[in-house]
């Protein structure tokens, strides 16, 4: 009895030595800080490393060029995105008219409007309303009819100036609007990376305050070519004049195109304080 006791005893211990050599081993699911750590670096890095390899080019409005700081975009063409931005203002804004020599010319045109208020004298000009003198040995009759046809070319010049004055007062509404909404379009269509070195420019907090849309133009133009503030002004101007004399019209490209181009590459020049040698006959 006590022999095949202890084989019995025997083999169940056998069975679960086996078992438990066979089962596999629990696994642990309670990760440890420094993995959690660990994973959550290789993340950030991974993220990183994909921003910086992969420009964000995402433009809120498609119909305009996107804006790159240089060395996010080599080569852009400054005059492309200011030729579309022209075209979207032209086509979106009210009075857009007003808006070209902010756009194109790096102007301010309220002051410009400003100054051109209506007068009555020029509309009087303007429609044949001035009033009639009288004549020598006029008859009753007749200045009667003059008088009346004054008043008439009287209440016709007031009709048409009160007219100008409401449309010009609207234009410098629309036009004071428009800048300010320029300065939101222009800001929307360059990287966070371009945005950064705008908020970076010294006179920004001034400029955006006021939305000065012809400051952010030009200071973009100077960024967008590879010159910040941090640029040597005298290796700016260089880089400026070498790019206007090596400008050359692309095969296939218009003449108007090439002339925007070669226009363009002047202005920068005078942008940085400098001029083009001017050659006299």
């Amino acid at each position: 009895m006590s022999a095949p006791a202890q084989q019995s005893t025997t083999g169940a211990n056998a069975t679960s030595s086996t078992a438990s050599a066979t089962a596999p081993a629990p696994t642990s699911t309670t990760s440890t800080p420094s993995n959690t750590f660990s994973r959550y670096r290789n993340g950030n890095r991974n993220r990183e490393n994909n921003q910086r390899s992969t420009p964000r080019l995402f433009p809120k409005i498609p119909e305009i060029e996107t804006l790159a700081t240089s060395s996010e975009h080599k080569g852009q063409d400054f005059a492309k995105f200011q030729k579309s931005l022209y075209h979207h203002v032209l086509t979106t804004f009210r009075n857009s008219k007003d808006m070209s020599q902010a756009i194109l010319e790096f102007t301010d045109p309220l002051n410009a409007l400003k100054k051109a208020r209506p007068s009555l004298s020029d509309i009087r000009n303007e429609n044949n309303l001035n009033l009639i003198p009288p004549s020598e040995k006029e008859s009753e009759a007749t200045k009667f009819t003059r008088e009346a046809d004054n008043n008439d070319r009287k209440e016709m010049a007031k009709i048409f100036f009160n007219n100008e004055v409401k449309a010009h007062t609207e234009r410098i509404r629309d036009l004071t609007q428009n800048l300010t909404i320029l300065w939101a379009t222009i800001l929307g269509q360059c990287t966070p990376a371009l945005q950064e070195e705008i908020n970076g420019e010294p006179d920004y907090l001034v400029k955006a305050a006021e939305f000065d849309s012809i400051w952010l133009l030009q200071t973009l133009q100077k960024i967008t070519a590879g010159v910040n503030k941090t640029t040597n002004k005298y290796y700016s101007v260089f880089k400026a004049v070498k790019s206007f004399y090596a400008t050359q019209q692309a095969q296939g490209e218009g003449i108007d195109e090439f002339f925007h181009k070669f226009d363009t590459a002047k202005d920068l020049v005078q942008l940085f304080g400098a001029d083009i040698v001017n050659v006299s006959e």
